[in-house]
């Protein structure tokens, strides 16, 4: 069962598409399901109760199986049902509106937490608990828009429902407000127990890790961005070996590399709209821009960044990104100190 985008509202939902996204209606398969209204229903208590449904349906057949979970929780609208919030009425909240926010965002989450549990508990029921392999992550850090009270854009500090904590950014930008997010690994007797896993890990990794159990799943003809996780958390690499000692990410005008302990990043769309240098060792949350203080590094790491980006196709359907070096295969360098000198200059 799938809406097919977000945001979608949690309520209500159309057996026509009109184009408003809100109300798009949900599709089982391709046949349209009955609208949420007249189901009585919460859209993340239906996609759990889809996931159980699907669940029992294979173990019962003593079938093996592939779920992928995608909830809009808890993403906006903040919609939840009574229920929920009488379940955190003790919740301690602030006063007035910000309270209101902070508690209705509580419950989205907590209705997201029942139906992750309801999943779990039920392959404890159905027997295959501890042969099933679990990935649990967000898609994107905490939003700046949120709350129902204006401004919804909010700055560092003002934040009502959920906050990047010590980072820089937010949901939309490279900083690690945006791109670090929970990522959670379960199979008992696979994958150690309590294991806090500190190196570089990404999306990517799910499916080589996934791969890594099925013979012939990958013929090399396609290589794997990511890496098979399973080894790294088990032990059984060398000492000091990790799964990335590079990632990179791209989103329309906004850029970053991790090498190492460094990261470069340029956030055109979410300013400064310098390049900017940062130390992760010693400066996880990027509040202090090192690009000017060590120019070789940061060029370092630009040309790196353009290396990869050239290997990529470019997209034919969209203007954006407008800060892609197309010229890297022919010779064309970006200079990170005249970049960043040329737009401190624009700004005055």
């Amino acid at each position: 069962m799938d809406s097919l985008v977000e945001p979608h509202d949690y309520f209500r939902s159309q057996t026509e598409d009109d184009g408003r996204v809100m109300f798009a209606p949900i599709f089982r398969n391709d046949q349209v399901e009955s609208p949420i209204q007249e189901q009585d229903g919460y859209l993340t208590d239906m996609f759990t109760d889809e996931a159980v449904s699907f669940i029992k349906q294979a173990t019962d057949k003593d079938e093996p199986f592939f779920l992928y979970l995608a909830h809009l929780a808890v993403h906006h609208p903040w919609q939840v049902p009574d229920s929920y919030l009488k379940r955190l009425e003790d919740l301690p909240v602030k006063e007035g509106s910000a309270g209101d926010e902070r508690r209705v965002f509580a419950g989205m989450t907590l209705a997201l937490d029942d139906g992750i549990g309801a999943v779990m508990d039920t392959l404890k029921e159905q027997g295959v608990y501890d042969n099933t392999l679990v990935f649990f992550m967000s898609d994107n850090g905490t939003p700046a828009g949120q709350g129902f009270e204006r401004p919804r854009r909010k700055q560092r500090g003002e934040t009502t429902m959920s906050s990047p904590g010590p980072f820089n950014g937010f949901k939309g930008t490279t900083y690690e407000g945006g791109v670090r997010v929970p990522f959670v690994m379960h199979w008992p007797g696979n994958v150690p127990e309590g294991l806090k896993y500190e190196n570089k890990v990404s999306s990517l990794d799910i499916v080589p890790t996934i791969a890594s159990l099925f013979k012939g799943t990958n013929t090399g003809q396609f290589p794997f961005d990511g890496t098979n996780l399973l080894p790294y958390l088990r032990g059984e690499v060398a000492e000091g070996a990790k799964p990335h000692e590079t990632l990179y990410w791209r989103r329309d005008e906004d850029y970053a590399i991790r090498d190492g302990d460094w990261k470069l990043t340029q956030n055109r769309n979410h300013g400064p709209q310098t390049i900017r240098l940062f130390d992760m060792a010693n400066d996880p949350g990027e509040w202090k821009d090192l690009a000017a203080e060590k120019p070789e590094k940061a060029q370092e790491l630009k040309d790196k960044f353009d290396a990869w980006e050239a290997t990529l196709p470019i997209n034919q359907f969209s203007p954006k990104p407008t800060n892609r070096n197309f010229d890297y295969n022919k010779g064309n360098r970006v200079d990170v100190q005249d970049n960043n000198k040329a737009v401190l200059s624009r700004a005055k």
